[in-house]
Formats: C-alpha cells, structure tokens, sequence
C-alpha cells in the first residue's frame, strides 16, 4: 500500500514538473490589441464582408515619429472567417479585450448591419460599451485615416464619443448595447454618427438613421443638431434665428421637451419645448437691437424652433423611421398587450404635430 502511495505522489510531482502545452497567455510584446474594427461590403466575388481591424503595436516607449500602429482587412465570405485569416497576417496574437471602436460602412450598411452586429454581440470579449459609427464612403478609409496630433492609435475616435475628448451638438454617442437593443425593440429605431475622412482629420456632424436593418437616411448637420437637442434634452448648443440672414445667434444653455399622444381625430403628438440661452452674435452692428423688447426676440427664436422640430419629425414620419421613440412611449402609456403596436402603427403615418415652443433669452454677453 505504502509503495502504491509513493508511486501516486511521484505521477503528481512529474506532472507538476512537466510545461504546460496549449496555454492561452501571450506575453504582452507578442499581442496585437485590436483597437477598432470596420465592416464593409467586399468588391471581390464570392466573398461577403471585408473587415479591417486597426492594431495597436505595444512598444516601451513612445517617441517621435514612431509607427505604433498598423490597419489590416481581410476578404472573406463571413466575419468569423475573417478573423481566422488575420491571424495567417501578423505574426502576434490577437487581443480582441481593447476593441472599442466599430465602424460600419455606407455600402453595407444600406443593405444590412444585423449579421456585424449578431457577431459583435455575441463575442465574449468585444466591450458591449465599445462605440459604434458609420463610416462614409467605407469604414476602411476611416480607420486608415491619419489623424494629426493622434499619439495613440484609435485615440481621436475614441475622444470625440467619449467625455473626455470633445463636446459637440453634432456628435452622436452610440455604445454597442445601445446599437443591439435599438434593433430588436418596437418603436425605438437605431442611429449613427456619421465619420467622413477629410484632410489630415474626421469630420463627424451628421447621424445616419435606420430601421431595425439598414440605412434609409443621413441627416444634413442642421437637422442632427435638433435631433440631439431633441433626444438628449440637453444645452450646449447653439441656434440662429434665422440660418440665411441671422439677427442673432443664441448659445442654448438649456433645453427641456416633454410629449404626449392624444388619440384623437386626427391623432396629435403634442410637444412641450423649453429652452434658454445667451445671444452670442448679433447682425446688427450699427443699431442696438437687445435694447427692444426681448419678448419680440424670444418669440422670433421660438418660431424658428418651432419650424426647425416640425420639419424634422414631418421627415422622419415620411421615411418611417422613429429615433426618438414615439411608438415606444405609446406602448408604455398602453395597457392593452400586442394591440397597442397594431395601433401605433396605423395611426402613425397620419400623426398631427402641435409643438409649442417658449424661449427664454438670459442675457446678451458682455454687450447690450
């Protein structure tokens, strides 16, 4: 018995002794970190997709002049496939943990995001916070773009959704989660920023809206600032009373809205809009316009406010799309189970606006 448990402490102390094969751990020089990744329609026949992945190289110590990053795609007939082709590219292992940026092209995205996006979700290691963009004409130009004054690779994307980098009323800011839960649920449909190379930097001051698979509509700058002050019912933006020949630009330091459906006849989604700001410029420099009654130019902000939302909402009642979550707010103020989608959707094509909008000027700068 004794020799028995002698042979069985000697069979565990060789195995201890004995390397370990097949072992998941890189060192940390032998990784490429996958910063960001982009999805495009493949030119090539037979294949689907063709991904780029933006790498980032792992060096000691950052210098002038030094290369520290690296844009790969690859052609193939699925995303999985695609990745499994990277590897026969790069003589590292790929370390998907810091993906953080994911762009879809304009070409597929007017056909279909669903299947980037099904793979994206269901990764175990891809950041369900990572941001998600479209990138026009194709995401490959985007992450290949070399943005001046970017010391790390991916960074200005990363700053211009995130709060740390800049603050824009153009800029969208759409987490993974958020992409996947705008396709599946009624009556909340999703949105992109749009990234557009330009130059030495990316030019985002556009939202790209779809249904529940494909693009069906870019807006024009303008218009994606009223969708953001509409969404987010925040300040930090500006307005002119009127965009040809303005009296006077606002700063909106505040923005506040609150809606209600009334299912009358004709059925009437009835807005509440608040806001108030500064006057910021003035196209009246040899007069003193703010020494009249400001109620005249609160009302003339209100009307161009009030313009502005009705064309937008008229737009997207006419494209059928609802990123703002209408049809969401009607099921939630319904109690009467799956029939309540079934009347959204036959009463929202001949949905009747009233918006009321009230402006309040604060002040006029440094001068009156």
């Amino acid at each position: 018995m004794r020799a028995v448990r002698r042979c069985l402490v000697l069979l565990v102390l060789c195995s201890l002794l004995v390397p370990l094969s097949g072992c998941a751990f890189r060192d940390i020089d032998k990784r490429f970190f996958v910063l960001a990744i982009g999805f495009d329609k493949s030119k090539e026949e037979g294949k689907a997709f063709r991904i780029s992945f933006k790498l980032g190289l792992p060096t000691a110590q950052l210098q002038a002049n030094q290369r520290t990053s690296q844009t790969i795609s690859v052609d193939a007939s699925s995303i999985p496939e695609a990745a499994r082709l990277l590897k026969s590219k790069v003589d590292k292992e790929l370390d998907f943990g810091h993906a953080k940026v994911y762009v879809f092209g304009e070409e597929l995205a007017r056909e279909s995001i669903i299947v980037p996006l099904d793979w994206l979700t269901r990764r175990r290691d891809m950041q369900m916070v990572g941001f998600t963009a479209l990138g026009s004409p194709t995401a490959e130009a985007v992450l290949r773009q070399k943005v001046a004054g970017e010391r790390f690779p991916a960074n200005a994307l990363m700053l211009s959704f995130g709060d740390t980098g800049t603050t824009s009323p153009y800029i969208f800011t759409v987490y993974l989660y958020q992409m996947y839960r705008r396709t599946t649920e009624q009556g909340l449909d999703p949105y992109l920023p749009v990234i557009r190379p330009a130059g030495d930097h990316l030019e985002i001051d556009r939202v790209a809206l779809f249904d529940k698979e494909r693009l069906k509509l870019i807006l024009n700058p303008h218009e994606t600032e009223v969708l953001k002050q509409i969404i987010s019912r925040r300040g930090s933006s500006g307005m002119n009373t009127n965009i040809e020949t303005p009296t006077f630009s606002l700063s909106i330091t505040e923005f506040r809205a609150s809606y209600n459906i009334e299912e009358s006849e004709p059925p009437t989604l009835k807005a509440r809009i608040y806001l108030s700001g500064i006057a910021e410029s003035s196209k009246a420099p040899k007069t003193k316009p703010f020494t009249q009654n400001w109620g005249e130019l609160e009302e003339e902000a209100a009307t161009v406010v009030r313009e502005r939302v009705a064309a937008l909402l008229k737009k997207l009642q006419r494209h059928k799309i609802d990123p703002i979550g209408f049809g969401l707010r009607y099921r939630a103020t319904q109690h009467r189970g799956h029939a309540e989608w079934n009347d959204w959707v036959r009463i929202a094509p001949k949905l009747n606006y009233d918006i009321e909008v009230k402006v309040k000027l604060e002040g006029t700068g440094t001068l009156r």
